[in-house]
Protein backbone atom coordinates (compact mmCIF):
# COMPACT_ATOMS: atom_id res chain seq x y z
CA UNK A 1 0.00 0.00 0.00
CA UNK A 2 1.42 3.77 -1.10
CA UNK A 3 0.44 5.94 1.33
CA UNK A 4 2.57 9.03 -0.14
CA UNK A 5 0.82 12.01 -0.46
CA UNK A 6 1.07 13.55 -4.02
CA UNK A 7 1.70 17.31 -3.63
CA UNK A 8 1.54 18.40 -7.23
CA UNK A 9 -1.50 20.70 -8.53
CA UNK A 10 -4.90 18.77 -9.82
CA UNK A 11 -3.94 20.03 -13.57
CA UNK A 12 -0.27 17.81 -12.97
CA UNK A 13 -2.34 15.13 -12.02
CA UNK A 14 -4.44 14.83 -14.36
CA UNK A 15 -7.43 15.41 -12.20
CA UNK A 16 -10.48 17.61 -13.35
CA UNK A 17 -11.49 20.37 -11.45
CA UNK A 18 -15.25 21.63 -11.14
CA UNK A 19 -13.91 25.64 -11.55
CA UNK A 20 -14.99 27.54 -8.50
CA UNK A 21 -16.63 31.15 -9.19
CA UNK A 22 -15.05 34.24 -8.21
CA UNK A 23 -16.26 35.83 -4.89
CA UNK A 24 -15.07 39.02 -4.68
CA UNK A 25 -13.32 40.89 -1.83
CA UNK A 26 -16.71 41.65 -0.32
CA UNK A 27 -18.24 38.63 -0.70
CA UNK A 28 -14.56 37.35 0.63
CA UNK A 29 -14.85 39.55 3.77
CA UNK A 30 -17.92 38.21 4.91
CA UNK A 31 -17.40 34.49 4.56
CA UNK A 32 -14.02 35.13 6.24
CA UNK A 33 -15.77 37.31 9.07
CA UNK A 34 -18.47 34.44 9.40
CA UNK A 35 -15.69 31.92 9.54
CA UNK A 36 -13.71 33.60 12.59
CA UNK A 37 -17.12 33.95 14.43
CA UNK A 38 -18.12 30.61 13.72
CA UNK A 39 -14.50 28.86 15.33
CA UNK A 40 -15.07 31.72 18.10
CA UNK A 41 -18.70 30.12 19.09
CA UNK A 42 -16.99 26.43 18.48
CA UNK A 43 -19.93 25.88 16.04
CA UNK A 44 -19.10 24.31 12.03
CA UNK A 45 -18.87 26.89 9.74
CA UNK A 46 -21.79 27.29 7.08
CA UNK A 47 -21.30 29.76 4.13
CA UNK A 48 -23.69 33.01 4.49
CA UNK A 49 -23.32 33.85 0.59
CA UNK A 50 -24.56 32.31 -2.10
CA UNK A 51 -21.05 32.52 -4.16
CA UNK A 52 -19.79 31.20 -1.02
CA UNK A 53 -22.18 27.98 -0.68
CA UNK A 54 -21.61 27.33 -4.08
CA UNK A 55 -17.63 27.44 -3.73
CA UNK A 56 -18.15 25.48 -0.77
CA UNK A 57 -19.88 22.71 -2.76
CA UNK A 58 -17.55 22.28 -6.04
CA UNK A 59 -14.55 22.76 -3.28
CA UNK A 60 -16.17 19.39 -1.89
CA UNK A 61 -16.88 17.73 -5.57
CA UNK A 62 -13.52 18.68 -6.42
CA UNK A 63 -12.11 16.64 -2.86
CA UNK A 64 -14.17 13.42 -4.03
CA UNK A 65 -13.35 13.44 -7.51
CA UNK A 66 -9.67 13.66 -6.15
CA UNK A 67 -10.34 10.72 -3.63
CA UNK A 68 -11.75 8.58 -6.18
CA UNK A 69 -9.12 8.81 -9.24
CA UNK A 70 -6.31 8.74 -6.66
CA UNK A 71 -8.51 5.34 -5.48
CA UNK A 72 -8.30 4.01 -9.14
CA UNK A 73 -4.90 4.95 -9.51
CA UNK A 74 -3.77 2.52 -6.53
CA UNK A 75 -6.08 -0.30 -7.90
CA UNK A 76 -4.64 0.51 -11.02
CA UNK A 77 -0.92 0.06 -9.71
CA UNK A 78 0.95 -3.49 -10.07
CA UNK A 79 1.12 -5.25 -6.51
CA UNK A 80 2.78 -7.70 -4.25
CA UNK A 81 0.03 -9.74 -5.26
CA UNK A 82 0.03 -9.09 -8.96
CA UNK A 83 3.42 -10.20 -8.90
CA UNK A 84 2.68 -13.26 -6.74
CA UNK A 85 -0.22 -14.52 -8.99
CA UNK A 86 2.43 -13.89 -11.96
CA UNK A 87 4.65 -16.02 -10.30
CA UNK A 88 2.34 -18.82 -9.48
CA UNK A 89 1.30 -18.94 -13.22
CA UNK A 90 4.69 -19.21 -14.74
CA UNK A 91 5.59 -22.26 -12.35
CA UNK A 92 2.00 -23.67 -13.50
CA UNK A 93 2.92 -23.32 -17.20
CA UNK A 94 6.61 -24.89 -16.58
CA UNK A 95 5.31 -27.74 -14.63
CA UNK A 96 2.64 -28.42 -17.28
CA UNK A 97 5.43 -28.29 -19.82
CA UNK A 98 7.71 -30.87 -17.83
CA UNK A 99 4.84 -33.13 -15.70
CA UNK A 100 3.93 -36.86 -16.61
CA UNK A 101 0.54 -36.99 -15.79
CA UNK A 102 -2.01 -34.78 -13.47
CA UNK A 103 -0.39 -36.16 -10.25
CA UNK A 104 3.16 -35.72 -11.45
CA UNK A 105 1.71 -31.58 -12.30
CA UNK A 106 0.66 -31.22 -8.34
CA UNK A 107 4.03 -32.55 -6.89
CA UNK A 108 6.13 -30.26 -9.10
CA UNK A 109 4.24 -27.55 -7.69
CA UNK A 110 4.27 -28.71 -4.36
CA UNK A 111 7.81 -28.65 -4.73
CA UNK A 112 8.48 -25.23 -5.50
CA UNK A 113 6.47 -23.75 -2.90
CA UNK A 114 3.16 -23.57 -4.91
CA UNK A 115 0.36 -25.64 -2.96
CA UNK A 116 -3.07 -26.62 -4.52
CA UNK A 117 -6.38 -27.29 -2.99
CA UNK A 118 -9.77 -28.64 -3.99
CA UNK A 119 -12.83 -26.48 -3.14
CA UNK A 120 -15.75 -28.55 -4.43
CA UNK A 121 -14.78 -29.35 -7.90
CA UNK A 122 -12.55 -26.31 -8.62
CA UNK A 123 -8.70 -26.66 -8.83
CA UNK A 124 -7.38 -23.78 -6.72
CA UNK A 125 -3.14 -22.61 -6.60
CA UNK A 126 -1.98 -20.44 -3.96
CA UNK A 127 1.52 -19.76 -2.35
CA UNK A 128 2.06 -21.23 0.68
CA UNK A 129 4.07 -18.46 1.75
CA UNK A 130 0.86 -16.34 1.42
CA UNK A 131 -1.90 -17.97 1.01
CA UNK A 132 -4.17 -15.01 -0.30
CA UNK A 133 -2.33 -15.10 -3.30
CA UNK A 134 -4.82 -18.08 -4.54
CA UNK A 135 -6.63 -17.85 -7.90
CA UNK A 136 -8.44 -20.98 -9.66
CA UNK A 137 -5.97 -22.92 -12.18
CA UNK A 138 -7.79 -22.46 -14.91
CA UNK A 139 -8.34 -18.15 -14.53
CA UNK A 140 -4.23 -18.30 -14.54
CA UNK A 141 -3.44 -18.52 -18.08
CA UNK A 142 -5.93 -20.18 -21.00
CA UNK A 143 -3.34 -23.02 -21.48
CA UNK A 144 -4.27 -24.55 -17.32
CA UNK A 145 -7.78 -24.25 -18.58
CA UNK A 146 -7.55 -26.11 -21.70
CA UNK A 147 -5.36 -28.44 -20.23
CA UNK A 148 -7.91 -29.56 -17.56
CA UNK A 149 -10.27 -29.97 -19.90
CA UNK A 150 -8.85 -32.50 -22.24
CA UNK A 151 -7.78 -34.08 -19.08
CA UNK A 152 -10.86 -33.80 -17.34
CA UNK A 153 -10.95 -37.88 -16.64
CA UNK A 154 -7.56 -37.91 -14.71
CA UNK A 155 -8.03 -34.81 -13.05
CA UNK A 156 -11.01 -36.04 -11.71
CA UNK A 157 -9.50 -39.30 -10.33
CA UNK A 158 -7.32 -37.00 -9.13
CA UNK A 159 -10.10 -35.31 -6.99
CA UNK A 160 -11.64 -38.19 -5.53
CA UNK A 161 -8.18 -39.67 -4.61
CA UNK A 162 -7.33 -36.55 -2.75
CA UNK A 163 -10.85 -36.06 -1.22
CA UNK A 164 -10.28 -40.15 0.15
CA UNK A 165 -6.81 -39.19 1.67
CA UNK A 166 -8.20 -36.43 3.26
CA UNK A 167 -11.06 -38.01 5.11
CA UNK A 168 -8.95 -41.12 6.26
CA UNK A 169 -6.62 -38.22 7.65
CA UNK A 170 -9.63 -36.74 9.16
CA UNK A 171 -10.88 -39.77 10.33
CA UNK A 172 -7.21 -40.50 11.76
CA UNK A 173 -7.22 -37.14 13.67
CA UNK A 174 -10.71 -37.16 15.02
CA UNK A 175 -10.01 -40.96 16.32
CA UNK A 176 -7.03 -39.37 18.47
CA UNK A 177 -9.12 -36.71 19.49
CA UNK A 178 -11.25 -39.07 20.95
CA UNK A 179 -9.09 -41.26 22.95
CA UNK A 180 -6.62 -38.23 23.89
CA UNK A 181 -10.09 -36.80 25.61
CA UNK A 182 -11.20 -40.64 26.86
CA UNK A 183 -7.92 -40.97 28.71
CA UNK A 184 -8.18 -37.10 30.06
CA UNK A 185 -11.52 -38.04 31.79
CA UNK A 186 -9.87 -40.96 33.22
CA UNK A 187 -7.24 -39.53 35.02
CA UNK A 188 -9.37 -36.97 36.21
CA UNK A 189 -11.49 -39.00 38.34
CA UNK A 190 -13.09 -41.42 35.78
CA UNK A 191 -16.38 -41.39 34.01
CA UNK A 192 -19.24 -44.24 33.53
CA UNK A 193 -19.98 -46.35 30.59
CA UNK A 194 -22.99 -44.14 29.67
CA UNK A 195 -21.53 -40.52 30.11
CA UNK A 196 -18.75 -41.35 27.72
CA UNK A 197 -20.45 -40.40 23.94
CA UNK A 198 -19.13 -42.79 21.35
CA UNK A 199 -16.52 -41.38 18.23
CA UNK A 200 -18.70 -39.25 15.93
CA UNK A 201 -17.78 -39.16 12.16
CA UNK A 202 -18.64 -37.50 9.49
CA UNK A 203 -20.39 -38.79 6.92
CA UNK A 204 -18.01 -39.19 3.65
CA UNK A 205 -19.24 -37.24 0.32
CA UNK A 206 -20.76 -39.38 -1.99
CA UNK A 207 -17.56 -39.68 -4.84
CA UNK A 208 -16.02 -41.72 -1.61
CA UNK A 209 -18.41 -43.40 0.43
CA UNK A 210 -18.12 -46.74 -0.86
CA UNK A 211 -14.67 -47.03 -1.21
CA UNK A 212 -12.57 -49.89 0.20
CA UNK A 213 -10.26 -47.88 1.97
CA UNK A 214 -12.82 -45.71 3.51
CA UNK A 215 -15.13 -48.09 5.00
CA UNK A 216 -11.93 -49.81 5.87
CA UNK A 217 -10.86 -46.64 8.18
CA UNK A 218 -14.29 -46.34 9.80
CA UNK A 219 -14.60 -49.27 10.74
CA UNK A 220 -11.31 -50.09 12.57
CA UNK A 221 -11.62 -46.19 14.12
CA UNK A 222 -15.10 -47.31 15.82
CA UNK A 223 -13.94 -50.84 16.84
CA UNK A 224 -10.12 -48.95 18.53
CA UNK A 225 -12.58 -46.03 20.11
CA UNK A 226 -15.02 -48.70 21.24
CA UNK A 227 -12.42 -50.62 22.87
CA UNK A 228 -10.67 -47.73 24.66
CA UNK A 229 -14.10 -46.04 25.40
CA UNK A 230 -14.53 -49.40 27.31
CA UNK A 231 -11.56 -49.94 29.18
CA UNK A 232 -11.36 -46.66 31.00
CA UNK A 233 -14.45 -46.56 32.59
CA UNK A 234 -15.11 -47.21 36.16
CA UNK A 235 -18.41 -49.49 35.49
CA UNK A 236 -16.31 -51.27 32.64
CA UNK A 237 -17.17 -55.08 33.33
CA UNK A 238 -13.77 -57.02 34.15
CA UNK A 239 -12.78 -59.94 32.62
CA UNK A 240 -13.12 -62.86 34.95
CA UNK A 241 -9.75 -64.37 35.78
CA UNK A 242 -9.32 -68.08 34.94
CA UNK A 243 -8.75 -70.97 37.09
CA UNK A 244 -4.76 -71.52 38.29
CA UNK A 245 -4.09 -67.85 37.08
CA UNK A 246 -2.63 -66.42 34.12
CA UNK A 247 -4.04 -65.86 30.95
CA UNK A 248 -5.09 -68.46 28.36
CA UNK A 249 -1.78 -68.95 26.67
CA UNK A 250 0.48 -69.18 29.82
CA UNK A 251 -1.73 -71.86 30.90
CA UNK A 252 -1.32 -73.89 27.87
CA UNK A 253 2.66 -73.07 28.05
CA UNK A 254 2.53 -74.35 31.27
CA UNK A 255 0.44 -77.71 30.49
CA UNK A 256 3.04 -78.39 27.93
CA UNK A 257 5.86 -78.19 30.08
CA UNK A 258 4.06 -80.61 32.75
CA UNK A 259 3.60 -83.25 29.63
CA UNK A 260 6.37 -86.22 29.62
CA UNK A 261 8.14 -85.50 25.96
CA UNK A 262 7.09 -88.26 24.27
CA UNK A 263 3.48 -86.54 25.35
CA UNK A 264 4.20 -83.81 23.57
CA UNK A 265 5.71 -85.60 20.51
CA UNK A 266 4.19 -88.59 19.89
CA UNK A 267 6.93 -89.89 17.71
CA UNK A 268 9.64 -89.05 20.55
CA UNK A 269 10.68 -93.06 21.00
CA UNK A 270 9.51 -94.84 18.20
CA UNK A 271 11.74 -97.27 15.66
CA UNK A 272 11.63 -95.87 11.49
Amino acid sequence: FDGRVDHRSYERQGIERVPQVHEGSRVRAMENRAKAEAEAAGVEYEPVTLRGAQNAERRMANAEMAEASRELDMWCRPTVMDALLRNLRGLCLYALAAAKGFRDFRERLKGWGAATAWKGRDFWVYDEDEPRAASLMADLDPKLGEYLSDNSAEVELERISCMRDAYIADVKRREKEYRGGVSAESRGGGYMLADMPKLKLPRPAPEIADDADVKQAISSAWQRCDAWRLSHAKDAPKPKPRPGGGSASQQQTQRRKEQPSHERNPNIGQDR
